[in-house]
């Protein structure tokens, strides 16, 4: 098991923290290891006094993407046809970043190669509906569904690893090709 140990001290004006972890196992590169924020021998220390502070900056900090491609050729009237259209224009590429150290493409260069991961193509959903005169809302999560909210409201991004996009009570996933119009993200949970 690992052991760890922390210990606080005043140096001063300052207040020292150290950590400790003993009986930690080896770890060995891998050409795909995610992230170090998300290996779970990772400490997280900020001066944030709580997640909403933290959700806050990173909601200043990520913008999001504009879609500036004319998206017309993309037909319906409702987002449950124009998600039906939109899911036969692209192949998927079934990457979580949480496990990799991989980063989204903007929507524009999703449009333009024809596939991407399910975030990628998520965030282009949302920026068709935009370009339609929908309002939907781009929603992350990761992959045990702890974690389910509104991008700009997220306290660490770089903890998801699916997303959603919900348009006028219906939820649309980008996981797998052949999901039902509305159907919720999660896996059906």
């Amino acid at each position: 098991y690992i052991r760890l140990e922390n210990t606080k001290r005043q140096e001063g004006e300052n207040v020292v923290y150290r950590w400790e972890a003993r009986n930690v196992p080896k770890r060995i590169y891998e050409p795909m290891l995610p992230p170090i924020e998300n290996r779970k021998t990772c400490l997280f220390l900020s001066t944030f006094k709580s997640w909403k502070e933290v959700a806050g900056f990173f909601g200043k900090i990520l913008k999001e993407p504009p879609l500036y491609e004319d998206v017309k050729g993309f037909k319906g009237e409702t987002p449950d046809h124009l998600y039906v259209n939109f899911m036969k224009h692209f192949t998927i590429y079934p990457i979580d970043f949480f496990h990799t150290a991989l980063t989204l493409q903007a929507p524009e260069t999703t449009l333009k190669k024809g596939y991407g991961s399910p975030m990628d193509l998520a965030l282009l959903f949302y920026g068709i509906l935009k370009k339609k005169g929908f309002v939907p809302r781009f929603l992350v999560m990761n992959s045990g569904g702890v974690m389910l909210g509104e991008f700009k409201e997220m306290p660490l991004p770089f903890l998801f690893d699916d997303a959603i996009v919900r348009c006028k009570g219906s939820d649309y996933a980008f996981y797998a090709k052949d999901l039902p119009p509305g159907f919720t993200g999660l896996e059906g949970r």
